[in-house]
């Protein structure tokens, strides 16, 4: 079941990519990640598309990322 959503959250992501320009995922994001690097808008989508999948497989006790959350 993991495998499964590691793979639905790939091919999502893989459609994302091949849309970026349409889809207004070019540039920056507007926040920095944990280690103070600018993020992209790709990787913010790709990371939460990435957490979705994997936590709607019900498989996985915690998630990691380094992402820091914009405080909007």
């Amino acid at each position: 079941m993991l495998l499964q959503s590691i793979q639905l959250a790939c091919k999502v992501i893989s459609g994302a990519t091949k849309k970026a320009g349409i889809a207004n995922l070019t540039g920056l994001a507007g926040s920095d990640n944990s280690s103070g690097d600018q993020q992209k808008k790709l990787d913010v989508f790709a990371n939460d598309v990435m957490i979705n999948c994997v936590k709607f497989s019900n498989q996985v006790f915690a998630i990691a990322s380094g992402k820091i959350a914009n405080a909007e």
